[in-house]
């Protein structure tokens, strides 16, 4: 009897889910826009954007899908590790909840997560304290960019233009907090070129108003 009992835990036990936390997003530099690249900005919106971002592989659930009890809604999955046969993905809570189970009424599940199964177009349900379920979704992995305010970052943004001069405001944040020491206003004379730079940076006016302007980045923040 007690043999009997401990192949049951065992199996249990081996079919309950369990993701895998080995998954490191790549954190890169990102300049916005791109050298040599004719862009637009108006009043208050950036001309040239730095710092640093994070770059990570999620799911996206295409369409409404069921997998035994439980509902997966459209929407996306962020990736938190991988073994040789699988790649897990996590519910992105700040967007609400994706995955719901019940077979009679239907609850968010804050607990249950995607397996995608290498090789396969098959994708199972795991939670800590259930067994694995399988089946199909209709969904694609992609890889997404987000830029972070945790880190140093600068920018210049277009403040207008009066008579024949641009106003540009510089600003630098670390952390999300303007380092007020490092913001500067300054003025630039058409009259004297088209070409304006600041802190290593150069850019080609187009074209100016008071409302907007059209520029080509000539050589950022970071390039000599």
């Amino acid at each position: 009897m007690l043999k009997s009992l401990s192949i049951i835990v065992i199996f249990l036990l081996q079919g309950c889910g369990s993701l895998k936390y080995n998954y490191t997003p790549q954190v890169k530099k990102f300049s916005i826009p791109e050298i040599n690249i004719v862009t637009e900005s108006g009043i208050g919106e950036p001309l040239l954007d730095q710092g640093v971002a994070i770059e990570r592989e999620v799911l996206v659930v295409n369409s409404e899908a069921s997998i035994s009890a439980y509902k997966i809604k459209p929407g996306k999955f962020l990736k938190t590790g991988e073994d040789e046969l699988s790649e897990y993905f996590t519910q992105n809570l700040g967007g609400g909840f994706s995955i719901y189970s019940g077979l009679i009424i239907s609850t968010p599940d804050a607990t249950a997560a995607i397996k995608s199964m290498k090789g396969k177009d098959e994708y199972c349900i795991v939670r800590p304290t259930d067994i694995t379920v399988c089946g199909k979704i209709d969904a694609r992995k992609e890889k997404e960019t987000l830029i972070t305010s945790e880190s140093f970052r600068r920018t210049l943004i277009y403040s207008g233009r009066v008579a024949n001069k641009l106003r540009i405001s510089y600003r630098e944040f670390n952390n999300d907090m303007a380092r007020t020491a490092f913001n500067t206003d300054v003025e630039y004379d058409l009259n004297e070129g088209n070409v304006i730079g600041y802190a290593g940076s150069k850019i080609e006016v187009l074209e100016a108003t008071n409302t907007k302007i059209k520029y080509r980045v000539m050589r950022n923040f970071n390039v000599k």
